[in-house]
């Protein structure tokens, strides 16, 4: 069965007495650009459309922001960081496990895609921001 796991995890949200296990999800119908909120009553999973869990976020004055990295990620693995000084709002580094790659996950700073580090970015510098 084409999604099988993410069904396995809405029985394990039912089961531990989610009474709105479809909240963690979100849809799109083959071929769309965008993902939308999997909603009450949607309940069946489909061969024509795509499921995901819905990230995690964190808030960081009022900016919704994917939350970072939480665990250590895999050797020679890729990963992203806001920056304050880049034009382009985002640097980026190879997992190694070193002190500096640990530091960075210690501080939260770690993401797995460049959009996320961007999206952190832009809310460190609301902070500093005019208005």
């Amino acid at each position: 069965m084409k999604h099988i796991e993410l069904m396995r995890e809405y029985m394990r949200l039912v089961e531990a007495g989610e009474k709105e296990p479809w909240k963690h999800f979100e849809i799109k119908p083959l071929g769309a650009l965008e993902w939308i909120d999997f909603k009450a009553g949607h309940w069946f999973f489909n061969e024509f459309w795509e499921y995901r869990l819905k990230q995690k976020t964190i808030n960081i004055n009022g900016f919704e922001v994917p939350e970072p990295e939480r665990e250590p990620l895999k050797c020679d693995e890729l990963y992203f960081l806001p920056s304050l000084a880049s034009s382009f709002a985002w640097d980026f580094f190879t997992w190694n496990n070193t002190s500096f790659d640990n530091k960075l996950l210690k501080l939260g700073l770690i993401h797995k895609t460049k959009e996320a580090a961007i999206a952190h970015t832009k809310a460190l510098l609301s902070f500093t921001k005019d208005s």
